[in-house]
């Protein structure tokens, strides 16, 4: 998933970036937890497509090799009845439907591992915005201090003036 932690590590740089010449700390921390947040809702819609796509490809799975037996099945009662055209053509379409096996597992093996490392992803991203907005809240709380003191200084140096 290398090209997930490439984008984590990115946009890390970019939030600090920005965080450090950034006039109004809370509008750009605001912001930046929209659009994990959006990311995040983003990544849940791809899960959910890689989700469906690996049901579909386990279903076909299942129907081929279904059919394989039954026409295992079909290959065995013609050659009771002693039917060789019937076995040659059943066993065509068995070897044809074997031939698919192979494809719809790796298919398969495939997304089950994209859906893994989705997920992973998923938690790591929701990790992190819990971790950002508990420190949105710290930076707050130490804006509004700030704050407070400032005007507190301000009204003393006012105070001393007079």
């Amino acid at each position: 998933m290398g090209v997930w932690d490439r984008y984590y590590d990115i946009m890390s740089a970019n939030y600090n970036a920005k965080l450090a010449e950034s006039k109004n700390v809370e509008k750009e921390l605001n912001a930046y937890l929209r659009n994990l947040k959006k990311d995040y809702d983003l990544a849940r819609q791809e899960k959910a497509t890689l989700l469906a796509g690996e049901v579909r490809v386990m279903r076909e799975l299942t129907d081929v090799k279904l059919e394989v037996e039954r026409l295992n099945d079909y290959i065995k009662k013609a050659e009771n009845e002693g039917r060789q055209e019937l076995v040659d053509y059943f066993t065509k379409r068995q070897r044809e439907q074997q031939e698919k096996l192979p494809r719809l597992e790796a298919k398969h093996e495939r997304d089950m591992a994209d859906n893994e490392k989705l997920n992973a992803m998923l938690d790591k991203l929701m990790s992190d915005i819990a971790k950002l907005e508990s420190k949105a809240y710290e930076i707050k709380e130490k804006l509004i201090q700030a704050r407070a003191k400032e005007g507190e200084n301000l009204w003393d140096s006012s105070k001393t003036n007079f």
